[in-house]
C-alpha cells in the first residue's frame, strides 16, 4: 500500500478551513485537539483532507513548530491506510480534519504516534455513531 502524503490530502483552502472551524465537531485527546467534519465531497480521490496546526504562541521558533508538524505528518502518513481510510471508505464519506497540537513541550515521536492512534479510534467511533 502506498503511504505517501499527497498534496490532495492536505486541507489548505482558506474557506474550507474556516468552514471546518465554524461548523466542525471537536474533541480532545492529549496532546491534540481534533476538529472534524464529514462531507460528501467526491471530487478528490482520498477519503480525508488534513490540516496540522502548531500554535506560534506556545512555540516561538519556526524550527520547533516544523519539527512537531513533521512528526505528526509522519505518524498520520504511516497509520492512515491501516486505521483511518478503511473507516471512511466503509461509511462512503469524506472528512476534513484539523489536528491542533496543544502540548507545551515537544513530545517524542512514539508518544505522538500512540496519541494519534487513539485519535483515530475515537474518530472511528464518532463516525460510526453518526452513520447509524
Amino acid at each position: 500500500m502506498n503511504n505517501k502524503f499527497y498534496k490532495e490530502e492536505r486541507l489548505s483552502h482558506r474557506k474550507k478551513i474556516q468552514e471546518l472551524m465554524l461548523h466542525g465537531l471537536s474533541f480532545y485527546i492529549h496532546p491534540f485537539r481534533i476538529i472534524w467534519q464529514l462531507t460528501d465531497n467526491k471530487e478528490i480521490r482520498f477519503p480525508a483532507r488534513v490540516a496540522i496546526a502548531v500554535p506560534k504562541k506556545k512555540f516561538k521558533k519556526a524550527v520547533q513548530r516544523n519539527r512537531i508538524k513533521r512528526r505528526i505528518r509522519e505518524a498520520y502518513r504511516l497509520s492512515k491506510n491501516e486505521i483511518w481510510y478503511p473507516v471512511l471508505r466503509k461509511a462512503g464519506r469524506h472528512a476534513n480534519i484539523m489536528i491542533i497540537y496543544t502540548a507545551r513541550e515537544i513530545l517524542p515521536y512514539r508518544r505522538i504516534e500512540s496519541s494519534l492512534s487513539q485519535v483515530w479510534i475515537k474518530l472511528r467511533d464518532l463516525i460510526n455513531e453518526s452513520s447509524v
